[in-house]
This record gives structure tokens, sequence and C-alpha cells, in this order.
């Protein structure tokens, strides 16, 4: 996922996400997001919350 990309489409990202919901059945989506970019996203070293934090692709989509 990479909203960088000329060729990114969320539409494709958010059917993959309804369609990949319970591990019992067709599995389940997980994201990984290049490491670089999510250390901004700490507010500080061995931050508690990092690991539940939550960053909307529009937010994603426009940053700069």
């Amino acid at each position: 996922m990479d909203p960088q990309d000329p060729i990114y489409d969320d539409n494709n990202l958010r059917r993959a996400m309804e369609h990949f919901t319970d591990s019992t059945t067709y599995g389940k989506l997980y994201l990984n997001y290049p490491m670089l970019e999510s250390y901004k996203h700490l507010k500080e070293p061995f931050d508690p919350e990092y690991i539940s934090r939550r960053i909307s692709i529009d937010y994603l989509r426009n940053e700069s």
C-alpha cells in the first residue's frame, strides 16, 4: 500500500479490506507500512500508544 504510487487506487484496498475480514474463511488482510515513514508518527521513543494508533488514508494521501 503506497498512496504515492501513480497506480494506487484506494478502491482496490477498500474491496480487499471488506473481503479479507475473517481469518477462518478467506483470511485477514494486514497492511505493512514502510518503517521509515511510520517513525514520524511516534510521539516519543517507545511510544506506548503507537501500537493502536491509526492513520486515515486521506491523511496519508495529503502528506508531502
